[in-house]
């Protein structure tokens, strides 16, 4: 999963499309757990694209935006909105949050 810097980010978030980020540090065991996870996973799903934001080279503004309290903090958005969020290693809730931007009608739990 390629790791991008805060202007990339924010420049990618502007184009629209749909993406993944997990705000992690290379200090985090979890995060490399879920970085793991996601990479076996990612290629079924070729409409997001994912990317790594490390927390330790955010401003506090850009974390804040996105209410990065505790990594890893995952979000999912779509054309610059989010679908979805969740902290943590949970396959569950990634997949859960994939399914909004699948079937955006679906309620999330």
């Amino acid at each position: 999963m390629q790791v991008l810097d805060e202007p990339t980010i924010k420049s990618k978030i502007k184009s629209g499309e749909t993406i993944y980020l997990q705000f992690s540090a290379d200090w985090c065991g979890p995060c490399k757990s879920l970085t793991k996870y996601i990479e076996t996973n990612q290629e079924k799903y070729p409409d997001i694209s994912f990317y790594k934001v490390d927390v330790d080279s955010c401003t506090s503004d850009f974390l804040n935006s996105y209410k990065v309290s505790s990594i890893p903090k995952s979000v999912l958005l779509n054309n610059g909105n989010e679908l979805g969020e969740f902290v943590g290693f949970n396959p569950t809730k990634f997949e859960e949050i994939i399914r909004l931007y699948e079937n955006p009608e679906a309620p999330s739990k």
